[in-house]
C-alpha cells in the first residue's frame, strides 16, 4: 500500500525546520573544516585560530543577515568596506616592515637587536630607538676645527706613549680624552649608557668597540683588569677616536655678495 502523501501543513512545517537548520548546518561545516585543516597546521596556530574566527563571524553573518535580500549598492559598499580594511592593513604591515628596515640600516642588526631585547619586544625597542635619533637631531653637533683636531690628536700620540710605563692610567685618560672630544663635538655630557645611545645614531659601527673600551678601564678600577686587557681597551678607543676626529672640517660658509 502506497503511503499518503504528507498533508500541505506538515510541509510547510518542514520547509521552514530545514530553513532554520540550514545557517547552522553551513556554520558547523565550515568550522569542521577549519578545524580539520588547523589540526594538520600546528605551526601555523596564528593563521588557524584566524581560521576558525572567520567560520565564526561568517556563520554569525549567515545566522542574521539575508544576502540574497540585499540591493546592488548595499553589496557594493560592503565589498568597497571589506577592501578598504584590507587595504588599511596591508598598509601597516607596510610602514611597518619599512620602519624595521630603516632602523636596521641605521644602526645595524646588532645595536637593534639589543634594543629589541632590552625593550622586551620589538615595538617597544624600536621606539627606543626613535626616541635616540630624536634626541640626537636636537643636539647641535659640529665638526672639529683644525685647531681642536690637531690638539686632540697630540693628546693622544701622548697618552698611547705613556702606556708602556703606566697602561691603567693610560686607559684611564683615553676615556676621558673621549669624552672632551664628544664635549666639543657637541654631545652633552652624561654618563656612560647615556653617551653610548647617543654615539649609536650616527657612529653604530664603533659603538661596540666603545662598550668594549669602557668595561675594561671599568674593571680595571677594581684591580680586575690585566695588561693584555688594556692594551685591547687603547685599541678600541681608538677606533671611536678615529671615527670622531677623523671626520673633515666642514667647509666654510660662504657670504653672499
Amino acid at each position: 500500500m502506497m503511503k499518503p502523501p504528507s498533508p500541505p501543513a506538515a510541509r510547510a512545517d518542514m520547509g521552514v525546520f530545514q530553513s532554520a537548520q540550514t545557517p547552522r548546518v553551513v556554520a558547523s561545516t565550515m568550522e569542521t573544516g577549519f578545524d580539520a585543516r588547523a589540526s594538520g597546521r600546528g605551526q601555523r596556530s596564528s593563521l588557524d585560530g584566524a581560521n576558525c574566527r572567520a567560520a565564526r563571524i561568517a556563520s554569525e553573518l549567515e545566522a542574521g543577515m539575508d544576502f540574497a535580500a540585499l540591493t546592488t549598492t548595499e553589496m557594493v559598499m560592503i565589498v568597497a568596506a571589506v577592501a578598504i580594511l584590507i587595504a588599511g592593513i596591508a598598509t601597516m604591515l607596510f610602514l611597518r616592515k619599512r620602519r624595521t628596515d630603516r632602523l636596521r640600516s641605521r644602526f645595524g642588526g646588532a645595536e637593534y637587536a639589543r634594543a629589541v631585547k632590552e625593550g622586551g619586544n620589538r615595538r617597544h625597542g624600536e621606539a627606543g630607538l626613535d626616541k635616540r635619533t630624536e634626541r640626537v637631531e636636537s643636539f647641535h653637533l659640529r665638526t672639529l676645527a683644525a685647531g681642536d683636531r690637531a690638539r686632540f690628536v697630540d693628546s693622544w700620540r701622548r697618552i698611547q706613549a705613556r702606556f708602556v710605563d703606566g697602561p691603567a692610567s693610560a686607559v684611564a685618560e683615553a676615556d676621558q680624552l673621549l669624552g672632551d672630544v664628544m664635549s666639543t663635538r657637541g654631545y652633552p655630557v652624561s654618563e656612560f649608557a647615556q653617551r653610548a645611545a647617543d654615539i649609536s645614531v650616527d657612529h653604530p659601527m664603533v659603538l661596540e668597540h666603545y662598550r668594549t673600551a669602557h668595561d675594561i678601564a671599568v674593571r680595571q678600577t677594581k684591580g680586575e683588569a690585566s695588561t693584555e686587557d688594556l692594551r685591547q681597551a687603547m685599541i678600541h678607543y681608538r677606533s671611536l677616536f678615529e671615527e670622531l676626529v677623523g671626520e673633515p672640517e666642514a667647509p666654510p660658509m660662504r657670504v653672499a655678495s
